[in-house]
């Protein structure tokens, strides 16, 4: 306890103050205001006396707001109001847990460093120069945190004026629940933000076909919002599939041929279709050289349900053994050759499992070949009498030579969900679609029409439905 001592002669003060003193109040002659009850009555020596105010330590303050931001949390209180009769010179605040402690001289104290997604109470102590008040009432709880880390992985399948964009979530969530996504979409037309997105995915409406569109992301918690995550691949929405082509061979003979037709020689390609077919599978035809066996070109068609053929100049045929495939239902097939001569087939993204026949076995699921095709491919639909006329419908189909749009040492590929592009030395695409107007002028539709507009089509008792499509 600490005593400051005043002294004062006590008949003149009496003489001075007697108004005063009995109305219970006092002031001296500066001013001072005082009460009789603060002084203790000591003894006084012929009139004179001496009085002591006391000093004790403060009250505790008072803790009234947590605030917390990127990486910090700001405890704020209020000075107490007894401060015991002396000026608080500092205050110690205190985290649990962990028993972080901060002096500091203002009523405010900013801790960093705590550990993001930990629960903290604080409380303080008023130091004075008698010493540390008893610590306050511990403060509310509150998590620390910083804003989250960036999305990742953002990539986008386009459609017919849309887009579905796919992202996976931050690998740190700054200690706090991810509550939302914010969403730019960027193209030549400029740029905007989707916001309040609340899952992992988001249908980005009202883009223009044709124009190239990338995507970003960011996540944000209660904090704030984190960094931008990379831009995604630029993808270019289509016009969607009117639908697809139908062959029904049991009451005609429907084909389709193209012109100039394919010569694949010995460099990289690929063929890639959806098909359905609504028959039991026995060497159905889906691309074929004229005339009698393979007749120098390469031939695709489905052996059975379980093994797809590609024939090699009339000469010999790979058999890759695949995954079992339906009848009555959709399936992609992919056939992709690279530059190094590696030979693969894929089902519905899935890898063929095994192979066999003419060329080299490359573990199995893949064959290293170079052969050299010389003949012409221009049938779809139909080939060799010993082979079995498409049964179904098809729709999609991209011919590539001279590049590979998949990679064959790949252990599976992603199973497109929106229309096929041209590509680098792209040579046919069937989208089945509706043609522009001046190729509708010039007696097109959407069976004898190349997207590309490079093959010249020739089409035989083939139909558009409008209900069958893949997507």
């Amino acid at each position: 306890m600490h005593y400051i001592v005043y002294t004062y002669n006590i008949m003149s003060f009496f003489r001075t103050h007697r108004a005063q003193m009995l109305r219970g109040a006092l002031c001296d002659e500066d001013n001072f205001p005082c009460d009789y009850r603060s002084f203790v009555r000591l003894g006084f020596n012929r009139g004179s006396s001496t009085g002591r105010i006391i000093e004790t330590v403060s009250d505790p303050p008072v803790i009234h707001t947590l605030e917390r931001g990127n990486g910090y949390i700001i405890v704020k209180y209020f000075s107490p109001v007894n401060t015991g009769n002396t000026d608080v010179t500092s205050y110690i605040v205190t985290a649990t847990p962990g028993n972080v402690t901060l002096v500091v001289d203002v009523t405010q104290a900013t801790f960093t460093g705590l550990t993001a997604g930990t629960s903290y109470t604080f409380t303080a102590i008023a130091v004075n120069r008698v010493g540390q008040s008893a610590p306050s009432a511990s403060s509310l709880s509150i998590i620390a945190g910083t804003v989250p880390g960036a999305a990742r992985n953002v990539s986008a399948i386009p459609y017919d004026g849309h887009a579905v964009v796919s992202w996976d979530e931050p690998l740190s969530n700054g200690g706090l629940a991810v509550t939302s996504y914010d969403l730019t979409v960027n193209s030549s037309a400029g740029s905007y933000v989707i916001s309040d997105i609340t899952t992992t995915s988001h249908d980005a409406i009202e883009l223009t076909n044709g124009l190239s569109y990338t995507f970003r992301v960011r996540a944000n918690n209660d904090i704030g919002a984190g960094a931008w995550s990379s831009y995604s691949s630029a993808v270019i929405p289509k016009t969607a599939l009117a639908g697809s082509l139908f062959f029904d061979p049991i009451n005609t003979t429907p084909f389709m041929e193209l012109s100039p037709g394919f010569i694949f020689g010995t460099g990289a390609y690929t063929i890639e279709t959806w098909f359905y077919s609504l028959a039991t599978f026995a060497n159905s035809i889906l691309l074929s050289p004229p005339g009698t066996g393979m007749n120098n070109g390469l031939g695709l068609f489905i052996q059975d349900s379980t093994h797809v053929a590609i024939g090699h100049n009339k000469e010999a045929d790979t058999i890759y053994t695949v995954n079992e495939i339906a009848t009555n239902a959709w399936h992609h097939i992919a056939v992709c050759r690279n530059a190094n001569d590696i030979e693969t087939v894929f089902i519905d993204g899935v890898k063929a499992i095994d192979s066999s026949g003419y060329g080299t076995e490359n573990n199995g699921q893949q064959q290293s070949n170079i052969f050299n095709y010389t003949g012409t491919t221009l049938l779809i639909g139909t080939g060799p009498a010993e082979f079995a006329k498409w049964n179904g419908y098809l729709t999609n189909m991209r011919v590539v030579i001279g590049a590979t749009a998949y990679n064959p040492t790949a252990a599976s590929i992603t199973t497109p969900t929106g229309p096929l592009t041209g590509i680098a030395n792209t040579k046919y695409l069937m989208l089945c679609a509706t043609p522009p107007p001046a190729e509708v002028a010039n007696g097109k539709d959407a069976v004898n029409y190349d997207t590309i507009g490079i093959q010249t089509i020739n089409e035989i008792d083939i139909t558009v439905s409008t209900a069958q499509k893949p997507f």
